[in-house]
C-alpha cells in the first residue's frame, strides 16, 4: 500500500508541482510519510506527517531548515512549500530533493568502528564525504 496517493496532496502543492510525473516511495521513518515526486522541472521529497504531535515536529523541522538556508553555507533542502491543514490534522512539506546515500545507509555499510562515530558525530568530516544529508 502506498503511504500518499496523489488525490490527497493539498492543491497549494500539486499547483507547485503543476505536472507530476511520478511518486516513490523509499524505506519509511516512523514520524511522517514520505513520497520521492518527479515532475518536468525535477525532483522533490514530500513528507506528511498526522496527529498533533508530528506535526509540531514537521513544523519545527521545516522551521530549521529555512534557518539553516538563511543563516549558513551547509547544503540543507530548501523547503518549497508547508501546508499545516488543522482541519484534517495532518502537515505537509515540499523540499528540494538532494540525491545522496542516507546516513542510516552509511552507518548500516561502514564496518569500521571509528569511521561510523565520525559520521555519527561530524557529517561533514573528510573521512565521511559520501554522506548527503
Amino acid at each position: 500500500m502506498q503511504p500518499i496517493h496523489i488525490d490527497e496532496i493539498p492543491i497549494k502543492i500539486k499547483e507547485y508541482l503543476k505536472n507530476i510525473i511520478s511518486i516513490r516511495f523509499p524505506r519509511q521513518g516512523y514520524t511522517s510519510d514520505v513520497g520521492l515526486i518527479e515532475n518536468s522541472q525535477g525532483f522533490y521529497a514530500l513528507k506528511r506527517t498526522k496527529g498533533e504531535l508530528f506535526c509540531s515536529w514537521l513544523n519545527r523541522e521545516i522551521s530549521v531548515l529555512n534557518c539553516l538556508t538563511n543563516q549558513t553555507k551547509l547544503p540543507v533542502p530548501k523547503v518549497k512549500k508547508f501546508v499545516e491543514q488543522e482541519n484534517q490534522r495532518d502537515s505537509w512539506a515540499l523540499l528540494e530533493f538532494l540525491k545522496g546515500e542516507t546516513l542510516r545507509t552509511a552507518l548500516f555499510t561502514e564496518k569500521n568502528e571509528e569511521k561510523r562515530c565520525t559520521l555519527i558525530s561530524n557529517p561533514y568530516n573528510p573521512l565521511s564525504k559520501r554522506v548527503n544529508l
